[in-house]
């Protein structure tokens, strides 16, 4: 949200803390603590993974890596194997998160209850395989067919980020 300092950095002289910690901080504050409650803990069991992308086992500090969590639901995960488990467990939840928010991004805008038929196709499509079980493909076979159809009708004009899509 507006206004809020996103850095995490520590204050001069002081001990810098671990990046639990620092989030933890973070989550103190009413308008952070509504997302971050439930992020932060998915992204500690990528924890290993550096900003690059690398594995690594402890920290620059030569602290050791800690990839443990526990969900808000009170369900624990260790690592990205874990994070894989609880995803393929969560399957459902996960595409329809992931077509929601792709959905969002394409069209400019939030998710209205006229996309509901949409969404509903492009979990089918995320669901059944479609595009070889990637589900970028499948989403985009669903949307540019049904949703961009539905962006033309609702604005008279095609966005121009989308007109490359839809040729």
């Amino acid at each position: 949200p507006p206004g809020v300092n996103a850095t995490l950095e520590a204050k001069a002289g002081t001990i810098i803390p671990g990046i639990r910690e620092r989030l933890a901080l973070h989550r103190t504050a009413p308008t952070c603590n509504s997302c971050h409650s439930v992020i932060d803990p998915l992204g500690f069991a990528l924890e290993h993974y550096d900003s690059l992308g690398r594995w690594r086992s402890t920290y620059v500090n030569g602290e050791p890596i800690d990839d443990a969590l526990k969900l808000a639901n009170g369900e624990s995960i260790a690592g990205p194997e874990g994070l894989r488990a609880y995803l393929r467990d969560n399957q459902q939840q996960f595409y329809r998160t992931l077509i929601t928010k792709l959905l969002a991004y394409a069209l400019g805008r939030g998710e209205l209850a006229s996309d509901r038929e949409l969404t509903s196709q492009m979990m089918t499509h995320a669901a059944d395989g479609a595009g070889g079980g990637m589900i970028p493909v499948g989403v985009q076979a669903s949307g540019c067919s049904i949703g961009l159809g539905w962006s033309i009708r609702r604005s008279g004009r095609l966005k121009p980020e989308l007109q490359q899509l839809h040729t």
